[in-house]
């Protein structure tokens, strides 16, 4: 899951999908998976000194932050996705 949304981060970065698109069909899932993964992330690129691990997942997440706010659809994501599940057994909108 992580080197498929680090990837989708590469395509971003190098103009090969648009973060419009990519916003369109992940949306908050690469921004929970980068909160989520974010202090692994960081304590493997100092011990490891591998300074580039996920970064394009971070990448990521920095370009659907951003659309999220140009596009006034800005909510926090739940920590975990059991909350939406949980809501929508009860037809309640999150």
């Amino acid at each position: 899951m992580l080197n498929h949304l680090n990837a989708l981060g590469s395509l971003v970065r190098d103009g090969a999908v648009t973060p419009n698109k990519l916003y369109d069909l992940i949306g908050f899932y690469a921004i929970w998976a980068w909160r989520k993964w974010e202090p692994l992330a960081r304590v493997h690129r100092v011990r490891y000194n591998v300074p580039q691990a996920l970064a394009d997942l971070e990448y990521l997440n920095g370009e659907i932050v951003r659309i999220g706010a140009q596009r006034g659809h800005w909510v926090e994501p739940p920590e975990k996705f059991a909350v939406y599940f949980a809501r929508a057994a009860t037809n309640k909108h999150i």
